[in-house]
């Protein structure tokens, strides 16, 4: 399946429609509390490779309204 396919309206295959997710402690100290873990999704290769392209293609649009007081907390 093309991914010009799925842009047109297609569904993604089902293989791609499935991710993993890997919990990471927020803390150092064990924990049975859901809250006090970070979920990381893993999600396929082709999937993340199309929407790097797809963000790529958006870096003029968003340069044209982003300022740097929207950037919380990354000033250096």
């Amino acid at each position: 399946m093309h991914l010009t396919y799925i842009e047109q309206g297609a569904s993604w295959p089902a293989q791609l429609q499935q991710a993993k997710c890997a919990y990471l402690p927020k803390t150092d100290e064990p924990s049975t509390d859901p809250m006090n873990y970070r979920g990381l999704t893993i999600l396929s290769a082709l999937y993340r490779t199309w929407a790097k392209l797809r963000l790529r293609q958006l870096d003029g649009w968003i340069k044209s309204w982003a300022r740097e007081e929207l950037h919380a907390g990354l000033k250096g």
